[in-house]
């Protein structure tokens, strides 16, 4: 986990997706720390993930994953933060806010993993998961790199040893426990957020380069929340990053870094 200089700014928190872990933001985590105004930011590893096992959870569930990164950022932080989370991490932001809303200033959500629960898993972990955690297993993590870099030649090159070393420090026993990830409807569960004044950016790419968040999730949000800009009180700012697929902070790395920027500038100003 990474912990920056304790001072006024709102600080932050990063939240990583399924398979990787907290040291996956290096490019977010260097263009927060070169602003040079000592704004804390927690990167911490959910359980399964960074050399973590499940501490004792026999079923993967959202909640859990969001009690335990409250749980850290209670610890960690004297003030809220800005919560920003990837994929599972986008899910385990929104459960967090839910239910400890006074540990968070604001949410970026980047393509969270509004996925439910299939019914062809039967209560498992997802087939897809089983099978790429399995890939892990077998290969070295130099393999694991080279693999990355030739599947993704538009990430910037940092991000691609840290996304080998977390496949290699996953705990293997998260394809071994039930997995629930249909806790709640997440896109109308935002609704939930209107009485604490909580702020969402929400980060969406093409779903037809794999992005998961669809328009109709993105209208059922905002039907939630109302739209900034355009709904009296509405704390939804959608913002659609061309070009990009799931990993949105890596497919389009400056276009991500203005949009957090923002979100940023507006919890700052907000806690003045």
């Amino acid at each position: 986990m990474t912990e920056l200089s304790t001072s006024r700014p709102v600080p932050v928190v990063l939240l990583h997706g399924i398979t990787d872990d907290g040291h996956c933001w290096p490019g977010v985590v260097a263009h927060l720390r070169a602003a040079g105004d000592g704004r804390q930011v927690l990167t911490p590893s959910a359980l399964w993930h960074g050399g973590r096992t499940g501490e004792g959870r026999t079923s993967l569930t959202i909640s859990a994953l969001a009690t335990d990164a409250a749980a850290t950022i209670a610890a960690s932080l004297d003030r809220p933060a800005v919560v920003v989370g990837h994929s599972m991490g986008g899910v385990t932001a929104e459960e967090l806010a839910l239910l400890a809303p006074e540990l968070v200033a604001a949410l970026v959500l980047v393509d969270p993993a509004w996925v439910g629960d299939d019914p062809a898993d039967g209560g498992a972990a997802p087939a897809w998961l089983r099978e790429f955690a399995g890939s892990f297993e077998r290969a070295p993590q130099a393999g694991l790199e080279q693999w990355s870099r030739s599947q993704n030649p538009g990430w910037p090159d940092d991000e691609h040893e840290p996304w080998a070393a977390s496949k290699k420090a996953l705990d293997l026993e998260i394809t071994r426990v039930p997995h629930h990830w249909g806790e709640r409807e997440w896109p109308k569960a935002l609704a939930g957020l209107v009485d604490a004044r909580i702020p969402v950016t929400l980060v969406t790419g093409d779903t037809a380069a794999g992005a998961i968040v669809d328009e109709a999730m993105a209208a059922a949000a905002g039907a939630a929340l109302g739209r900034s800009g355009e709904d009296e009180g509405g704390l939804l700012t959608h913002v659609a990053l061309a070009a990009t697929g799931h990993n949105i902070h890596r497919d389009d790395r400056p276009g991500f870094l203005r949009v957090l920027d923002d979100a940023i500038a507006r919890a700052d100003a907000a806690a003045l």
